[in-house]
């Protein structure tokens, strides 16, 4: 029956956490904020934070009466407050790779995990819970039947561990999803260096390949230039035989009348 007493405010304050998380951070954000890793509307750590006073408390009640102030409780809860807070959001962030809270943009605040002023507030919440909840929560109970009490931690238990098992399947497979996207953008991310890295070698061959072309294409141009040039060259020599040709067979028939006429005056 004690366990199911303690369960029942473990859930309790998971719930009360959970709306307090959810009525700040809206208040402060001006939108609609479900806070919490779970899907429920529960908040884990608050819930270990009620067990831990819980535990303060029964230490506390063992000790002479005004034996422990209220100022040194507070510093009690503030510093348990920021040690669970550390812990519980290095493990999520080792789980699930990611963070459910960040203090980074508040003043005196370790990696973004706690912050002073946040553990100030929960050292004087848990100094308030200390003095007037658990009290009221212990008066309260022991009027509860135990067979009530005991139902209502069951079937709590099989909502919670429902809700955890839902809730880590769904960020699993998030992140498989979110992996698998990484892994596809790092491939193509990739693809696009060994082109970048290739660029240089596909421009030199480019370039050879344009020189050689642009070698090829002088010498044909070139070989076409003497080809023709050696072409008018034996035309020109042509056309001088041709001319030196026709004066030569003129000039020999000129000798041969003079020659002939030569004669006849002869005789």
């Amino acid at each position: 029956m004690a366990l199911a007493f303690l369960f029942n405010d473990f859930i309790l304050f998971s719930v009360l956490g959970w709306m307090y998380e959810c009525v700040y951070c809206t208040v402060r954000t001006g939108h609609w904020q479900n806070r919490g890793f779970l899907f429920g509307p529960i908040c884990p750590i608050y819930g270990v934070g009620a067990l831990l006073i819980l535990c303060a408390s029964l230490y506390v009640s063992a000790l002479p009466a005004g034996q422990v102030p209220l100022w040194q409780l507070g510093l009690l809860f503030a510093a348990g407050s920021a040690v669970l807070e550390y812990c519980v959001s290095w493990g999520l962030e080792r789980l699930f790779h990611a963070r459910w809270w960040d203090y980074s943009d508040m003043p005196l605040n370790l990696h973004g995990r706690i912050c002073l002023p946040a553990s100030v507030l929960f050292g004087l919440m848990g100094i308030l819970v200390f003095r007037y909840v658990l009290p009221l929560i212990n008066a309260v109970q022991p009027g509860l039947h135990p067979v009530l009490s005991e139902g209502i931690a069951l079937g709590m238990m099989g909502l919670f561990g429902a809700d955890i098992a839902l809730s880590v399947a769904s960020m699993s497979a998030l992140l498989e999803t979110l992996e698998g996207v990484e892994n596809s953008i790092n491939a193509k991310m990739e693809d696009k260096v060994q082109s970048a890295r290739q660029i240089p070698m596909k421009v030199s061959h480019a370039s050879e390949m344009a020189r050689n072309a642009v070698s090829e294409k002088t010498v044909d141009t070139v070989l076409h230039a003497k080809n023709a040039a050696v072409y008018a060259l034996q035309r020109r020599h042509l056309r001088n035989i041709q001319k030196f040709a026709q004066k030569g067979h003129a000039r020999s028939a000129d000798y041969l009348r003079r020659f002939l006429r030569g004669k006849e005056r002869g005789k």
